[in-house]
């Protein structure tokens, strides 16, 4: 599916230059960034799930750890 991105001028002219360094394309390393950027997000969502998990379940562990 396609979409319109529009960048400031700045901004275009960066990746353009990134881009032609690159021998690639604006198009292939925006698709670069938009997939690492999800990953990353992914992974702090489930580091956040982990803290949680820890948190809740080990709670007088930690309280009993922090009183020491």
């Amino acid at each position: 599916m396609a979409f319109l991105l529009r960048l400031p001028d700045d901004l275009d002219q960066a990746l353009e230059a990134q881009a032609e360094a690159e021998h690639s394309t604006k198009h292939a390393l925006a698709l670069e960034s938009v997939r690492a950027m999800l990953k990353e997000r992914e992974h702090q969502r489930l580091v956040m799930e982990g803290a949680e998990h820890i948190m809740t379940d080990h709670a007088e562990t930690l309280r009993r750890l922090a009183d020491s």
